[in-house]
């Protein structure tokens, strides 16, 4: 899925990994300040940008707490899908 693994939680596309980018899927109203950081695009398909999805390259992923953060988001995310019951 996206040319890359995909890990689902509860029943949701959470974050793609790929070879040299992970995908998080993140509250869409956070999509505007997080893609303004240094390595980050919003994800397009299609030419179709996806608010809400956003590619984070390699390097800005080395250290712990920039991948943690990543992470955080889209399982922030991930819950607030599945407690409305979507």
């Amino acid at each position: 899925m996206f040319g890359s693994l995909a890990f689902m939680v509860n029943g949701k596309m959470c974050l793609t990994a790929g070879s040299k980018r992970m995908m998080c899927r993140i509250d869409p109203k956070l999509h505007e300040q997080e893609v303004k950081k240094i390595g980050c695009s919003t994800v397009v398909m299609r030419g179709r940008n996806y608010k809400g999805y956003i590619h984070v390259q390699e390097e800005n992923l080395k250290q712990e707490n920039d991948f943690e953060h990543w992470i955080e988001l889209a399982l922030d995310f991930n819950e607030q899908l599945t407690s409305k019951g979507k």
